[in-house]
Formats: structure tokens, sequence, C-alpha cells
């Protein structure tokens, strides 16, 4: 599972956020919507702005023998894994166990030590992992019998092609949804205040939606409302664990990572988005056309920007972008109301005080309308 840290007081973190962590979220408790407009009276960058500020999510692995945390990683933020005993990638932390229950209680305990708020995000690889990361060596599972495009990390140094999974039994995907419950639960046991689930990137749910990944003729199969239930599925399961307001979903509609390809992108998401409105969740979190990874990219379908999406968001959910974004055109989609919130991923890794750099130079920019935070 990948965790992801909200941090309400970033001005209470500014000597304390970690150097090489992996899904810091910087937002202020009671604030996402009055900064632009502090922005424009003051010509200047305020603390009120830093709650539209978070760090995304970059992969970081620090699990030990078991994937329990311990002491050293209290002082990271978090990595992935996913539901099960099977292993997504090597050496990840998970969410299935008491005794990594234990161990994340380092971690909350940490955060709420500063006054913060962390989300636990619960993912599923599916196709793409490796049968020398199963127990028995088992194939990874998936909606149909179709490889990823990709290598999976099995050991130091050591790259395999992701195999052709085995795919999962009708009554599995419910197996499945159940899994996502109990690491729900497991995540309120271990302290979190809420958790967001990783529609995006390849993975299990989008590898479902995908009508290039999904060849199946049941249920999850065929149709779009078939393809999108088992996502749907798991965002009820969830909300019988938490409250809809503690609950995200991160969506990547131009993700072409693992050979992931639709017929239909914006069609499919715009579906997506329409059937989370009966939720009422905390937040959308979408992934730009921007990047590819960590590439950016020249050329890019903007239809797929998370702007076209925001209008189809009903409720108090707001929408966070992530993805190729800087000074510029953060506070531009935030003044214009394109995006509620701004994930930096690579700006805060290499800038572990990014809010400050942004609260700093900020007022300039604004001044000059040129430069900006490299």
């Amino acid at each position: 599972m990948e965790l992801g840290v909200q941090v309400p007081r970033v001005s209470d973190l500014m000597t304390n956020i970690p150097t090489s962590g992996t899904t810091v979220r910087f937002i202020r408790e009671n604030s996402l919507t009055n900064a632009a407009a502090a922005i424009a009276e003051n010509g200047a960058y305020p603390e009120a702005t830093w709650d539209l500020v978070e760090m995304d999510a970059n992969v970081r692995k620090y699990a030990v023998l078991g994937r329990v945390t311990d002491e050293f990683f209290q002082d990271y933020d978090a990595t992935r894994d996913y539901i099960n005993n099977r292993l997504a990638y090597y050496h990840t932390p998970g969410i299935h166990t008491e005794a990594q229950v234990e161990g994340w209680k380092l971690v909350t305990r940490a955060v709420h030590g500063l006054n913060g708020r962390i989300f636990l995000q619960l993912w599923h690889v599916g196709r793409q992992s490796h049968n020398d990361l199963q127990p028995g060596g088992a194939l990874p599972v998936a909606p149909s019998a179709i490889a990823g495009v990709g290598q999976s990390y099995v050991a130091p140094g050591v790259v395999k092609d992701y195999p052709v999974p085995r795919p999962l039994e009708t009554s599995e995907v419910g197996e499945i949804v159940g899994e996502f419950r109990r690491g729900a639960e497991l995540a309120k046991h271990a302290g979190f205040d809420g958790v967001e689930l990783h529609a995006a990137n390849g993975y299990l749910f989008e590898q479902f939606l995908s009508d290039s990944a999904n060849h199946r003729t049941d249920k999850y199969g065929g149709g779009l409302a078939n393809r999108a239930r088992f996502l749907i599925e798991v965002t009820e399961a969830v909300a019988s664990v938490w409250p809809a307001s503690r609950i995200g979903v991160r969506l990547s509609p131009a993700n072409t990572y693992g050979g992931i390809t639709h017929s239909d992108r914006f069609g499919t998401y715009s579906y997506v988005v329409r059937e989370l409105n009966r939720f009422g969740l905390a937040y959308l979190h979408f992934v730009e056309p921007l990047v590819a990874g960590n590439m950016d990219l020249k050329q890019f379908e903007d239809s797929l920007s998370s702007r076209h999406f925001k209008p189809l968001i009903t409720g108090d959910t707001k929408l966070i972008s992530a993805g190729g974004q800087n000074l510029r055109t953060g506070s531009v989609a935030v003044a214009s109301s394109e995006a509620d919130a701004i994930a930096y991923g690579r700006l805060f890794i290499s800038n572990p005080n990014l809010p400050l750099r942004f609260a700093v130079w900020g007022g300039s920019y604004l001044r000059r309308r040129s430069g900006d935070v490299n």
C-alpha cells in the first residue's frame, strides 16, 4: 500500500519534514478555498497559501522483513504494498497484519504529535508484479490473462518482465473487495485519519477499467458500467468503515504505464467521476497528462487534464491536481478554480522546504509575472 500523509500546519513542520519521503500532503485543516484571494490581495504568498500545497506520491521502499515498519521508518512518510500477503514490489510494507498495524502506529503517532493528519493509500498492483514475489511462485492476478508492459524489481539489482497474469475468478474479485475493507479497518486501528484508493497508474482498478486489459465476460467485464463495478464496490466497502469525508480516490485518465490503453479515455473517466459523486468523497486526486512517470511531456492530450473533469464533480468533493505543476501553473489552477489543491512530487523531493520557498519567492513571482522554482 502507498501511504499518504496530510499535514494541517506546515509552519509547525518546516524543521521536521523528511528529506526523502514519499507522500506528504500539506493541507491546512480549515481551508482549501481562500488562499487564492489572499494571493490576489497581498501580492505575496501568506501562510494561508500553504493550504494548497501537497507532496505527491513517490516510491521509496524501507520495509523490514515481513513488511513491518520500525522506529527507523517513523521519520519517513510512506511506501506501498497491496492488501493480501502477496507482495506488490520488492521490500514494500503492508497493512494486512496486526504486526504491521503496530508498526504504522509509530508513524501516525509521530504525525499526530505535530498536530498533523495522515491518510493511508490502499492499492493493488494486479498484473504489475511478478511470480517471484508471490507465495509459492504463484502468478500475479488480473482481470484477464494479458501481460502488462514493463518490468518488476524482484531483488536488489534484478528486474524481470511482467509475466502473463492469472485471470481472477468472479468470486475472487469479491474476496479482494473484502481485503480492501479489511485494509481500511486496519488503517483505522493504526491511527490513520482517512484512506485514499489508488485507482491510477495502471494498477488493478485501472486494469478493470481498461477495455484493452479487461476482456472478461462476467459482471466485471464488457460494458463500462461492468468494468467500473470493481472500483465502485471497493469504494462502497471502504465507505462502510470510514465516512466519505475521510476517503479520496486517485485517478490517471491519460496513464499509459504498464501498457494501459482505453478506447475512450474521457468517456471512461467521466463515467467514473459521476459514479463516485454518489459517495460525497473528500477529494478526487488526478494525475495530469503533463507527465508520464517522472518525465515531463512536451506533447500530451490536453482534453484529459483534470480541469475538464472539474465541472463533473458535485457536492463538497475537492479536486487535487498532480503532475508537472510548478509555482506558476499551480497558482493559476487554484486562482481560476480549475483545482482546489496542487500536489508536488519531484519538487518536494529536491526541496523539502518547498512551501517555505513558495512563500518567500511567490510574492516576487507574482509581481514580476516571470520566473519560477525549478
